[in-house]
């Protein structure tokens, strides 16, 4: 049983029921989606339920124009096959290798641009900056845009951004707390969002619309 559960919302956010892995009031075809993610010759082998979800959320947005994927970095399976139809993806990482198009530490990264769509899967808990990560991706959402984000919370063991596996001497890792995230979305002015958390296997999911009449600052 998924035991996911919404964490709490701004006035005016998207509608998470408890146990959802997505938000509700969402076109039904969303649902289906995630069979066709499923099903798809470009299944990732990122984890399973945050790949899904991902997908579920792209189902219900707009077909984005520009995405941007901060710590794209292609270690086991990427999500850039869930954009198959932007115009422009950009992948942002501190390390070069694949599905890295400009290596940078997005924690202090100035976007030259904005992004109808700024993704970052499973990467904060690995980051000690994670709130400036964040910052990053709302400065880099267009108005109207969203942006997308997953990372480990309690009670999910330490795993290296390595490989998977056991956490090095020298490599930060740290679980993100649900409270938080809210506490720093909850100051994003005109922001949609919604915060759920997967107990079971300690995963956060949080998405926020950005108003399209929001200035990019």
């Amino acid at each position: 049983m998924n035991s996911a559960r919404r964490i709490g919302a701004r006035a005016g956010a998207l509608n998470c029921s408890p146990g959802a892995r997505s938000c509700t009031g969402a076109p039904s075809a969303a649902e289906g989606a995630n069979e066709d993610v499923a099903e798809a010759d470009t299944r990732s082998t990122v984890h399973e339920q945050v790949f899904t979800w991902i997908g579920a959320q792209v189902a219900d947005l707009p077909a984005p124009t520009a995405v941007l994927e901060v710590g794209s970095l292609d270690i086991n399976g990427g999500i850039r096959p869930l954009f198959a139809g932007a115009d422009h993806y950009h992948g942002l990482d501190i390390a070069a290798g694949p599905g890295v198009d400009e290596v940078a530490d997005a924690a202090s990264w100035i976007p030259p641009r904005t992004y109808d769509v700024v993704v970052c899967a499973e990467v904060l808990e690995h980051a000690p900056a994670w709130a400036d990560i964040l910052a990053t991706m709302w400065a880099a959402t267009t108005p109207g845009g969203t942006v997308l984000m997953t990372c480990a919370t309690e009670p999910r063991a330490p795993h290296s951004a390595i490989d998977g596996l056991d956490v090095r001497e020298d490599e930060h890792y740290a679980n993100v707390g649900a409270g938080e995230v809210r506490a720093l979305v909850a100051t994003w002015p005109d922001a949609r969002w919604s915060l759920e958390w997967a107990q079971d296997r300690g995963d956060l999911y949080l998405r926020v619309d950005k108003a399209a009449s929001t200035a990019t600052a």
